[in-house]
């Protein structure tokens, strides 16, 4: 898979299932996202824009303001790499 490609993988549970639709956004090397509360029906083109800003970015640092509207509510964390040193 190359930088500028996007893989849609189901995962076990990110325990928050109290939390409705949960999306987690990771890269190695880059900041992973977790999104909660999404609505299935008006989220997959706002994930699809946020995952356009955060492939651009080689740290995968979206700033806020840059995230669909939608989801600027839904966003519960942001999460740093690892610190590889």
């Amino acid at each position: 898979m190359t930088s500028n490609e996007l893989e849609i993988k189901p995962v076990d549970c990110l325990w928050a299932c109290s939390q409705g639709c949960v999306v987690s956004v990771l890269s190695r090397d880059k900041f992973t996202y977790l999104f909660v509360n999404l609505p299935p029906e008006e989220s997959p083109a706002a994930l699809l824009e946020f995952m356009q800003l955060y492939i651009k970015n080689s740290k995968g640092n979206v700033v806020w303001k840059q995230f669909p509207e939608i989801l600027q509510s839904a966003i519960f964390a942001q999460i740093p790499p690892p610190n590889n040193t």
